[in-house]
C-alpha cells in the first residue's frame, strides 16, 4: 500500500507525474515545518534544529541551502542563493528517484488520482505540490494558508516557475552539488560574501 508520508512533496510530485513543478518546491518548505525542523510565521522562516545525519541529499540541499550562515530567512524576500539551492534540489530529487520501481510510481500516480483530494488538512502540502489546491479548497472549504502564497511570491523574486534564476547571476559558474562541485566562483550578490559550498551543504 502506498504511504504518502514516506515522501517529500517534491518526491511525491515527481513520482506521480514524472516531473517537478514549482508548486512542489513551495510545498517542500512546509514539509520541513510539519516535521519540526523549522517554523514559518507571517514574515519569517525560523530554523529550529538540524536535519538528521541520515537525511537524503535532496533534503540537505534545500534545507541547509536555505539557512546558509543564518537561522532566519524572510518569507517574501529570500536571498538569491535560495534559487540555486532549490534548482539543485530538483536535480537531486530526479536523481534519487530514478531507480524507483514501477510499482512505486504507479502507487504515487494512483494515490494522486484517487485519494489525494481527500487527505487531512495537515497533509495539504502534498495537495499543493500536485496543483490540486483549488479543487481541495472548493471541496473541503479549506483556505489556502497565506504563508504558501507568501513563499511563492518570495521564490518568484529569485527564480522563474520553470526553475531558472532571476537577476545578475542567471549565467554563472556555480558548480553543482549533483557533480560534487563546490562552486567557488559564487559572487556576493547571492548574499553578502557568502559562497555556495555544495560539499558543506550536503554535509550539513
Amino acid at each position: 500500500m502506498f504511504n504518502l508520508e514516506e515522501y517529500s512533496p517534491m518526491e511525491f510530485q515527481y513520482l506521480s507525474e514524472g516531473k517537478i513543478r514549482f508548486n512542489s518546491a513551495i510545498a517542500q518548505l512546509f514539509h520541513y515545518e510539519a516535521l519540526g525542523y523549522l517554523k514559518v510565521d507571517e514574515r519569517t522562516i525560523h530554523k529550529l534544529r538540524k536535519l538528521p545525519s541520515n537525511a537524503k541529499g535532496s533534503d540537505r540541499i534545500y534545507f541547509n541551502g536555505l539557512f546558509i550562515d543564518t537561522d532566519e530567512v524572510q518569507l517574501d524576500s529570500p536571498y538569491q542563493i535560495v534559487a540555486y539551492t532549490v534548482i539543485e534540489t530538483v536535480r537531486y530529487v530526479e536523481f534519487e528517484q530514478y531507480h524507483r520501481t514501477r510499482e512505486e510510481s504507479d502507487g504515487a500516480y494512483n494515490y494522486m488520482k484517487d485519494e489525494l483530494i481527500n487527505v487531512d488538512p495537515d497533509l495539504f502540502r502534498y495537495v499543493y505540490a500536485d496543483g490540486l489546491e483549488k479543487r481541495y479548497q472548493k471541496k473541503h472549504e479549506h483556505t489556502i494558508p497565506a504563508k504558501y502564497t507568501a513563499w511563492r511570491a518570495g521564490l518568484q523574486r529569485v527564480m522563474t516557475e520553470d526553475f531558472h534564476p532571476i537577476g545578475k547571476l542567471e549565467v554563472s559558474g556555480l558548480g553543482r552539488a549533483f557533480l560534487g562541485a563546490s562552486g567557488p566562483a559564487v559572487t556576493k550578490e547571492l548574499r553578502e560574501g557568502v559562497h555556495i559550498d555544495w560539499d558543506a551543504i550536503l554535509k550539513g
